[in-house]
């Protein structure tokens, strides 16, 4: 898969995951959502770390999300708006020449991404 396709694939499945049912829509978008401020991103991260990581190697190798309870589900949300942003940017700022299967791309951009620079976000996310 070329960047390009990479890019255009995140587009379509972005606009796919937040218009239909999804892991994250009945959390996200129900009544009783309580969103969990920056502070509490940051307190639950570490330990969910690992869960998060797997369930984007799910998605990344099987094309669906697991199922995750309600603090998984807003994690891994998170780490997929992240995963989607960067790419744009780096599509904007320099795009890839390299060609990688699909899995490859997806766990680069949820895993390692998020490990390095995603996390770094989060943490320097003011707390309201």
């Amino acid at each position: 898969m070329t960047w390009s396709e990479l890019i255009a694939f995140l587009e379509q499945e972005d606009a796919k995951l937040s218009s239909l049912s999804s892991v994250w829509v009945e959390y996200i978008q129900s009544k009783d959502t309580i969103k969990l401020t920056a502070s509490e991103k940051r307190q639950n991260e570490w330990a969910a770390r690992s869960a998060i990581d797997a369930a984007c190697r799910h998605f990344a190798e099987n094309g669906a999300w697991p199922k995750m309870d309600r603090d998984a589900a807003l994690q891994s949300w998170d780490r997929w708006r992240f995963a989607v942003g960067f790419a744009l940017w780096l599509d904007a700022s320099a795009p890839s020449s390299q060609v990688k299967s699909k899995t490859e791309w997806l766990e680069w951009l949820l895993v390692e991404c998020w490990a390095e620079w995603g996390v770094w976000r989060l943490h320097a996310t003011p707390s309201h």
